[in-house]
């Protein structure tokens, strides 16, 4: 939204009314032959109420007043003496500031100190995105937000007069400092520290930058020069150009990164990380496909390509790895690789950058380009699943032996949960048994669809059966881990999907017959909580598998552009065909708006976490395997005979996102989730 300096106003709430009068004679005293003639007209902003801000006008003058809010309030904060300092030194370089007027400290006249300056006639916008604004503007206005930051930093603070403006060198160790401090501070008694708070910062304290220290990076900084929750602090002209830069509450003299790292939050997801994905799909993936299909249809299909296990180290040499794990699971484990004294090196990569399910739903579409490109960087199913499953419901024992060997890609694992009696849609219709026995746990029950199960890399199945079945339904199941080579566990078959055996990694029809486990070791946090687990994990898991499903349809796109490109039919190429071109104008809109749901369904699970983001994560559950089909057959169409055939990979990638309608939860099931919500909201 748009706001016009001169229209964003509100009449003043009866707690922050000004005594008109006594404001008037000040004026008068203060500014004489400037002071403004006639009655004062006084509003109050509709935003920047940090520190009360009032719009006074009378006759043809306007002004801003700024001060101190009322009550009693930090000693650091609220300084509207800092801020007209800052701007009066501001005055006539570079960076564009109001005119300051008058200060007064005298707390007779308005109660609490307050500063006056002219009113910048302009343009705010409340959203950082600048939705309304055409994209060539949006370009205009963050090339100028740019251009002021670099100029505020090119001054020299001595020169200014700003000397003692705050202390030079050693800015983002006091930051860190008074961080941890505040937070020691909100604990509340008897409450403990989140040790992803304390592990935070004893991080942050442990990389201060050497040159913190050094008093010549000292810069002034303005402290509040954002474009994440709002562009507020910029007043604007119709062209772009920066009027006037406001808020200098939190100004000092500091560290100027600091000031453009808050800056570029709003990019935090490094460009040159996706590239490093596609150039290593495009030029190291997609090349050796031919080879890994060849190997999946020979006698030797069962054991993994040599040359596959070449491109899992080569992305680990590049950092390529663990890509899926989010911030807040990198922070959790960091005790676990400091307890098994894995090297700072090795911990930074196997725990990956910590991206946010939003970032990572761009990477995983980019690694999807190709069917092998996920388990490339030690991100496919169900081993993404699984991992996090122990990272977040696992003891340190059962990370140890199982969650550390599958962060480094030394072993692989399986999810045992469908089962070919019953209706798996409905977790609770799980009929495998769990037995205690003393110290152990039996296990017996048919399964199948047990993904990974077939491949020799295998060493852990995730197992769910029915532990009380005179529980609550919900509390009936349980999730225990069970070494692949336990005895009575069996692999019946390899289940083909359209054919395809998906070789070495493959699906499996399984028996566990009087499978014995030591309960202690085994049972994921704790007996009737397998539902619970399950939804843990289909969550994030579902939505990797929507993330991935958008890279499939991509390279179907490819391919089906390349295709009416090269190819002649009737005397004419595809391309110049009608059809041909509606079929992929349709491709593109639908990947798209399948793409766009896929990435709300992402933000939503940031911000709102699993539970308050199954709508989301449903509606894209439905959508982006559909929108996939529809991409991926239209291309198989415009290859003839090649498109069902292994000649190209649309065969395959057509198989797999029909399955994707299947594997966790059918459409109907997520289109339940969704009805409910819509029935909710209208109160039916």
């Amino acid at each position: 939204m748009v706001l016009d300096t001169s229209s964003a106003l509100r009449a003043v709430s009866p707690a922050m009314r000004l005594d008109e009068a006594a404001l008037s004679a000040y004026l008068r005293k203060t500014l004489g032959s400037k002071a403004p003639a006639g009655p004062l007209e006084i509003s109050q902003f509709s935003h920047g109420q940090s520190n009360p801000t009032y719009f006074l006008k009378a006759g043809g003058q306007r002004f801003v007043l700024r001060k101190q809010p009322p009550g009693k309030v930090l000693q650091s904060a609220h300084a509207v003496d800092r801020e007209h300092l800052i701007m009066s030194r501001l005055a006539n370089t570079p960076v564009p500031v109001p005119r300051m007027m008058a200060m007064c400290n005298d707390p007779s006249v308005l109660g609490t100190p307050f500063y006056i300056m002219e009113h910048v006639q302009g343009h705010i916008y409340e959203n950082p995105g600048m939705e309304s604004a055409p994209p060539e503007h949006r370009s205009t206005v963050y090339q100028a937000m740019a251009e002021t930051l670099a100029a505020l930093h090119s001054l020299d603070p001595v020169s200014l007069g700003l000397e003692d403006f705050g202390r030079a060198g050693g800015y983002c160790a006091r930051q860190v400092k008074r961080w941890s401090a505040q937070y020691q501070q909100s604990i509340l008694p008897g409450e403990s520290a989140l040790p992803e708070m304390v592990a935070l910062s004893e991080w942050l304290s442990e990389n201060i930058p050497a040159a913190d220290a050094d008093p010549s990076r000292t810069r002034i900084t303005h402290g509040d020069f954002r474009r994440v929750d709002e562009l507020d602090n910029l007043v604007l002209d119709s062209s772009g150009k920066v009027l006037a830069v406001l808020d200098w509450e939190l100004s000092t003299l500091g560290d100027p990164f600091s000031d453009l790292a808050y800056n570029c939050l709003a990019y935090h997801l490094p460009q040159p990380l996706l590239d490093a994905i596609a150039r290593f799909i495009d030029q190291r993936v997609v090349p050796m496909e031919g080879a890994i299909d060849a190997r999946a249809h020979s006698d030797q299909r069962w054991t993994p390509h040599p040359c596959l296990e070449g491109l899992k180290a080569e992305a680990r040499r590049q950092g390529l790895w663990n890509l899926w794990i989010p911030a807040d699971m990198r922070v959790k484990l960091a005790p676990l690789m400091r307890g098994v004294g894995v090297s700072g090196a090795e911990a930074a990569l196997l725990l990956g950058p910590g991206l946010s399910n939003l970032e990572y739903a761009h990477c995983a579409e980019a690694m999807a380009r190709s069917l092998a490109g996920p388990e490339v960087f030690n991100c496919s199913a169900p081993d993404t699943g699984n991992m996090e499953v122990l990272a977040r419901y696992g003891t340190r024992e059962q990370q140890e032996r199982w969650l550390l060997p599958l962060l480094r890609g030394e072993i692989r694992s399986a999810f045992a949960m469908t089962e070919p009696d019953v209706a798996s849609s409905d977790a609770t219709n799980i009929q495998a048994r769990i037995e205690r026995r003393g110290t152990d746990l039996v296990l017996n029950g048919a399964k199948w669809w047990t993904s990974g199960a077939p491949d020799p890399r295998c060493r852990v199945i995730v197992f769910m059966g029915k532990s009380d079945p005179s529980a609550a339904p919900h509390r009936q199941q349980s999730m225990v881990l069970v070494p692949a080579d336990a005895p009575g566990v069996t692999v019946v078959r390899a289940l083909p999907v359209y054919g395809f055996d998906d070789a070495p990694h493959g699906h499996a029809e399984m028996r566990f017959e009087n499978v014995v486990v030591p309960a202690g070791e085994s049972m994921l946090l704790g007996e009737g909580r397998g539902f619970e687990i399950a939804q843990g994990r289909l969550g994030p898991g579902r939505l990797h598998h929507c993330m991935r499903l958008i890279g499939n349809g991509e390279r179907a796109l490819e391919c089906a552009r390349a295709r009416a490109g090269s190819r002649t039919a009737f005397g004419r190429r595809l391309r110049e065909h009608q059809a041909v071109r509606l079929d992929l104008a349709r491709s593109r809109l639908e990947l798209d708006a399948a793409r766009l749901v896929v990435l709300e369904a992402a933000r939503a699970l940031d911000r709102d976490g699993n539970v308050e983001a199954r709508v989301k994560i449903a509606a894209a559950k439905v959508l982006a395997p559909a929108a996939a089909l529809r991409v991926i057959d239209r291309a198989v169409q415009l290859h003839g005979g090649a498109g069902v055939s292994d000649v190209t990979p649309l065969a395959h990638l057509w198989a797999n996102a029909r399955t994707l309608r299947l594997a966790d939860g059918p459409d109907v099931v997520h289109l339940e989730t969704v009805a409910k919500e819509e029935l909710r909201r209208a109160r039916l």
